[in-house]
């Protein structure tokens, strides 16, 4: 049976394997720009956790990594809850939090300390 695309990226970051996760991607799914950009711009790379101050291997973009992103977007009364409250009339608060909350504990779970 094939690994899922987050068992790949997990066995990478616990090996340490830095760079690109674009062949991860396009293996995974398909070789579309969107999947291409994606995986250009993300990386496995080691980095301090700014809130445990740990070293760790995770996933992260030049500037951030991806657990600072998901933190940022947790916030419901940002302007990305509004434009998706627009796009998703329905969407309650508690869906967008319950939403952005596993995507923060994804990306978290994603971190992984070094030694």
């Amino acid at each position: 049976m094939n690994k899922s695309f987050l068992q790949d990226i997990l066995k990478r970051i616990n090996e340490h394997n830095e760079g690109s996760i674009t062949e991860d991607l396009c293996f995974h799914f398909s070789q579309t720009p969107d999947n291409e950009q994606c995986g250009e711009t993300v990386s496995i790379m080691g980095y301090k956790n700014p809130y445990t101050r740990k070293n760790v291997y995770g996933l992260r973009t030049k500037n951030y990594p991806l657990t600072d992103i998901a933190y940022a977007l947790e916030n419901e009364e940002s302007d990305v809850y509004k434009a998706m409250k627009q796009a998703l009339p329905r969407l309650t608060q508690k869906e967008w939090y319950a939403f952005t909350r596993l995507i923060t504990l994804i990306c978290c779970d994603l971190e992984k300390e070094t030694d």
